[in-house]
């Protein structure tokens, strides 16, 4: 019988250490996500009451050799497609002049572009700047999952067999005995289960820096209990710095006009950093004919947390005022290529409480590993606090492959 391995979470992370586990060391992951969907912030799709689409990460470009191998494969499975649409900036400038092609942009004018708009609030707001994820600046090809993003995840899990438990939180992790090396796995239903190793994949660092804590506490090696110590630490920092957005899919009525982008870094709006035409993207129904085309924004973070720190204890206010914002804002930023104002409709809204994070376990890890590996205890944790890389997707997926690839090679 196959070493049995717990993958906490079921996002990228985890999908890709599950898979990596299988392909090193034959091992069986057992994946365990809270949602009840699998693929974390890329699992954004069809919903039952917006009009679909991706509403969570929308492209991924590699900055590293692995994941860029990685892509080719996923895509030689049908899993990821090339990304072909019309992409750039969209400045401060109002009109139809507005857009830069990124084909026709100078990279040394990337840093000279400065972030414009405004917002009539009694509370200023900081504008995101920079360029989102480095889709502009970066080089290669972007990649969009078929025939969505949120089947990624899935596809990944069923190539390589893992068995899948969606809808199910995980209370407690704890170690057996050093002598056996095992796991005992508990969910929110009191349903316990052991298993050989543990891979701690979820964008909460909270959840295992409460098991390193444990492990802390029962070592009797004053370097070990020093090393975890400053481990949980490091993990509860950050959680503690999880950036947040909310994303709107929606769609927009449409004519004879003509928008001359698919996706752009939005620099002339403090509320929406990042946009993009869902149809544009490999695999996605045509727009054309159709009487509406769906668009996805992800907000500015400096949006988000002014919305969250104006409804602090009421999560449904947030959202509406989220709501709001962005479907107003999405309406300006198409209005000047369109001969009336656009109509939005069927807005669907959507928060994510870790989009990114602004610390790492960089210093802890002396910033060597992609991943925590903890072989004496047959523990690890993979997501993309570890290590920063192009996007959090890519720095997610690293993580979550070099985890799964030490876990797999102790259990040989």
């Amino acid at each position: 019988m196959s070493p049995r391995v717990a993958v906490i979470g079921g996002g990228i992370a985890g999908s890709m250490a599950a898979f990596s586990l299988r392909a090193v060391g034959g091992a069986t992951p057992v994946v365990f996500d809270a949602g009840k969907r699998i693929g974390g912030r890329i699992g954004g799709g069809t919903n039952e009451t917006g009009p679909g689409g991706d509403n969570g990460a929308q492209f991924f470009r590699a900055s590293t050799q692995k994941f860029g191998s990685l892509l080719k494969f996923l895509e030689s499975h049908h899993i990821v497609g090339p990304w072909e649409g019309e992409f750039g900036i969209l400045g401060t400038r109002s009109g139809r002049d507005g857009f830069l092609s990124r084909t026709h942009m100078p990279t040394e004018l990337l840093g000279s572009l400065k972030p414009g708009g405004s917002l009539a609030h009694s509370q200023a707001l900081a504008v995101d700047t920079g360029d989102f994820c480095g889709f502009i600046e970066g080089q290669g090809t972007l990649y969009s999952g078929t025939p969505s993003n949120g089947s990624v995840c899935p596809q990944i899990l069923q190539l390589c067999g893992a068995e899948v438990r969606t809808d199910t939180r995980v209370t407690s992790v704890r170690r057996i005995s050093a002598a056996s090396g095992g796991w005992q796995v508990t969910s929110e239903a009191d349903q316990s289960e052991i298993f050989d190793a543990v891979i701690f994949a979820t964008h909460d660092a909270s959840v295992p820096a409460a098991c390193i804590t444990e492990l802390a506490t029962d070592t009797h090696s004053p370097e070990v209990h020093e090393r975890l110590q400053e481990l949980t630490k490091a993990l509860l920092n950050a959680r503690a710095n999880r950036v947040p957005v909310f994303t709107l899919s929606a769609e927009v009525a449409c004519g004879g006009e003509v928008v001359p982008f698919d996706a752009v870094t939005v620099h002339g709006s403090q509320r929406i950093q990042f946009l993009v035409r869902d149809s544009s993207k490999p695999g996605r129904i045509a727009a054309k004919g159709k009487k509406h085309e769906l668009w996805t924004c992800i907000s500015s973070s400096a949006l988000a947390a002014w919305v969250l720190s104006k409804n602090p204890n009421n999560t449904a206010a947030a959202f509406v005022q989220a709501q709001h914002e962005l479907t107003e804002e999405l309406s300006t930023i198409l209005a000047p290529f369109y001969d009336t104002p656009p109509v939005v409709t069927n807005p669907y809204v959507r928060r994510w409480s870790a989009a990114f994070t602004d610390a790492t376990l960089e210093s802890w890890s002396r910033q060597e590993e992609e991943c925590v590996s903890l072989e004496p205890f047959r523990l690890a944790i993979a997501g993309d606090f570890v290590r920063r890389h192009g996007c959090p997707i890519e720095s997610a997926a690293l993580s979550g492959l070099e985890a799964g690839e030490r876990v797999g090679s102790w259990l040989k």
